[in-house]
């Protein structure tokens, strides 16, 4: 028993330190790894650098689509550009000066049309012209290819 007994005397003094250490262990371990610590602080601020590299991309894609949206606004929209584009697409409008539209129908015959009874204007997804093939029986169609193949190209 005297053994025990120096044991615990000798422990005594040295059982605050050592619970001292151990918290200090404790609460260093969970500074760097826990919850909130260093580790998941420095996660969080990738987080937030990952975040605001994307929110500055959607930012872009949107001024860009924003821009975009505001070219079809009716009263912004160019008409000179519009009656260019829909010449080269369409091919059916002659004319789009003042109040009316020259158009043309696939007879070749000209129309006039009011642009305020132009409800919707649209690409066409076929086009106007005849198919030859369709036109043409089969076998006058060989001759017409047979010609064409014969035919030498001018010189300059």
């Amino acid at each position: 028993m005297g053994l025990l007994k120096d044991v615990r005397h000798r422990a005594k003094p040295a059982l605050a330190p050592f619970l001292v250490a151990l918290a200090i262990v404790y609460f260093g371990f969970h500074f760097v790894q826990g919850e909130r610590g260093l580790i998941a602080w420095l996660r969080y601020h990738q987080q937030i650098d990952a975040a605001a590299a994307q929110l500055a991309v959607v930012t872009a894609d949107r001024e860009a689509l924003e821009h975009r949206v505001s070219l079809l606004r009716p009263e912004q929209i160019d008409p000179d550009l519009l009656d260019e584009r829909a010449r080269e697409v369409l091919g059916l409008v002659r004319k789009d000066e003042g109040d009316d539209v020259l158009m043309v129908n696939q007879q070749g015959q000209e129309f006039t049309v009011k642009k305020s009874d132009i409800e919707e204007r649209a690409e066409a997804t076929t086009s106007l012209m005849p198919s030859v093939a369709e036109s043409l029986p089969e076998a006058d169609l060989v001759d017409l290819m047979a010609y064409l193949l014969k035919q030498k190209p001018k010189s300059p």
